[in-house]
């Protein structure tokens, strides 16, 4: 199955977990830990953008884009803190869930779309983190160009990759089969005792020099990394940059 439709499929079946493997966030437990979930966006938006202008600068709170909202655990902190916000995600699951929570919250600057290309205007700050992880890296590296390409003048680009593991060798031989013959990974939920049906997500890592070398060729002046841990075994950078 490919990475897209796993996405989708959590995006009907258990979004939030989707969104933050954790076992507190499925369908059955979310109820009494959205207040968390949140919580932790709310944290991880504040701290992301106090690093990103400690290191280029302040960043203009007009237009921010969100690249793989899911249910919107970044996109609603950022639309407290911009006048508007493109919520980007291709799971129309995860979009619906994102709709309602803010309309909950009584936000109204957020606009929903399901493409980079779609979302209106040019853009002041992009954010996408563990997400591309998820998603092979020729794609993956084509979606940060297309960004950047809609990035206003001056606009800034922070984005999050895994760039290191400590997996074994196995781990990522047996990572492979999974994501590439479906029953392996449903051998593999029947023996961790997890839903037979939960997806595997891919875990791939990016090379720094290709993506950073492929922003200098599309004219950014300077591109700043930032250390990052996206998951307990993976090091990772934030890729940081703003458009002249």
């Amino acid at each position: 199955m490919s990475s897209d439709a796993i996405w989708r499929r959590y995006g009907e079946h258990d979004p939030y977990y989707g969104v933050l493997t954790l076992d507190s966030y499925r369908k059955d437990r979310i109820g009494a830990n959205r207040e968390a979930f949140f919580a932790s966006g709310e944290a991880v938006v504040a701290e992301v953008l106090d690093r990103v202008e400690g290191a280029v600068g302040p960043v203009r709170r007009g237009h921010a884009l969100d690249f793989g909202a899911g249910v919107g655990r970044l996109s609603l902190p950022l639309a407290h803190r911009f006048a508007r916000v493109s919520s980007v995600d291709l799971a129309p699951g995860m979009l619906r869930e994102l709709a309602r929570n803010a309309a909950e919250r009584g936000l109204t600057n957020l606009t929903l779309r399901d493409s980079v290309a779609s979302a209106p205007g040019e853009i002041d700050f992009a954010l996408s983190l563990i997400v591309l992880q998820h998603i092979a890296t020729d794609r993956g590296l084509a979606v940060v160009l297309a960004i950047w390409d809609r990035l206003a003048p001056g606009g800034v680009l922070a984005l999050d990759v895994p760039v290191a593991s400590r997996r074994s060798r196995a781990w990522h031989l047996a990572r492979r089969l999974r994501d590439r013959v479906p029953v392996a990974q449903t051998l593999w939920n029947g023996l961790r005792g997890r839903p037979l049906h939960d997806g595997g997500m891919q875990m791939n890592l990016y090379p720094l020099p290709e993506v950073t070398g492929a922003l200098f060729a599309r004219g950014a002046a300077a591109v700043t990394l930032l250390p990052t841990q996206p998951d307990p075994f993976f090091s990772g950078a934030l890729i940081v940059c703003r458009k002249g």
